[in-house]
């Protein structure tokens, strides 16, 4: 969406017509605004949401909620939910922040292999639920380039809880990283239901979805938002898919390091914690 508005403005100046020029102006106008009121409504919507998250919490420490095993089954349910929409409500302010290029990327030197080989690690009890082995192989032991590494994150987690949400029981989701000179390849394959070939274009489209809705289907954002965020990095992301087979998607970032850049920064574990509960919060409903 961003690109075919920046192709407007361009072609603004070539247009003899000032009424439809004029029209063409008050388009994009209402597309910016309607970003806006979503970033808007999206951070309104993240105080309460966080608000119940606590109060959850709260409750579910208490003992004597503890020993009522059915009043913490309700309040799981109760946390789990409100995850899924505080998912929603994060996507809807960074998918739109991409749009408006309003997103802040902040690139570390970090050693890529090892990082999403803890991030797959983190990732494995969720994938167990389900009795999926996700797989890690790399070609090398050791690369350091600059990259956003919370992006990185967002990226990886989201691409593998959607391949983990599409999967059969008893299947495998390999990720497989390839370094080479200029560039890093990052593979996330899965044995999943897979998309048809003229639906794959419409993976990545933040208003449309690849599939029919069933219980499992989420907004659409979340891809939109990946392709956003590998973009912001100078990175590629494709896809390949065949029904009942399964999917591959393939990112491909600069295999370089950064110069003036702030020193990396661990999360602390906790925030690590509910970020994948959050990102998984509509596999398991």
């Amino acid at each position: 969406m961003n690109e075919e508005i920046d192709k407007l403005l361009e072609s603004l100046n070539e247009i003899e017509d000032k009424e439809i020029a004029k029209q063409l102006e008050e388009i994009i106008k209402v597309n910016k605004d309607g970003e806006n009121f979503i970033i808007n409504l999206s951070h309104d919507l993240r105080t309460p949401i966080n608000i119940i998250i606590s109060v959850v919490q709260l409750l579910l420490s208490r003992d004597n909620i503890k020993r009522d095993l059915k009043t913490v089954e309700y309040l799981d349910i109760l946390r789990r939910n409100s995850y899924k929409l505080l998912k929603l409500a994060n996507n809807m302010v960074d998918a739109a922040k991409i749009s408006n290029n309003c997103y802040k990327i902040h690139k570390e030197n970090i050693e890529v292999i090892s990082f999403i080989e803890n991030l797959i690690i983190s990732i494995d009890k969720y994938a167990k639920q389900k009795n999926i082995d996700v797989i890690f192989d790399t070609n090398k032991e050791e690369v350091i380039i600059g990259i956003d590494p919370e992006a990185l994150d967002r990226i990886l987690i989201n691409i593998i809880s959607n391949s983990i949400k599409y999967s059969k029981e008893n299947t495998s989701i390999f990720v497989n990283v390839f370094a080479k000179n200029d560039y890093i390849n990052i593979h996330i394959k899965d044995s999943g239901r897979g998309i048809s070939s003229d639906k794959l274009e419409l993976v990545f489209n933040r208003y449309e979805q690849a599939e029919e809705s069933d219980s499992k289907m989420g907004s659409g954002i979340g891809l939109d938002l990946v392709k956003g965020l590998v973009y912001a990095q100078s990175g590629e992301i494709n896809i390949a898919s065949v029904i009942n087979v399964g999917t591959e998607i393939i990112l491909k970032f600069p295999n370089k390091k950064e110069e003036n850049i702030r020193e990396s920064k661990k999360m602390n574990s906790d925030d690590k914690i509910q970020q994948l509960e959050i990102e998984f919060s509509d596999i398991y409903l």
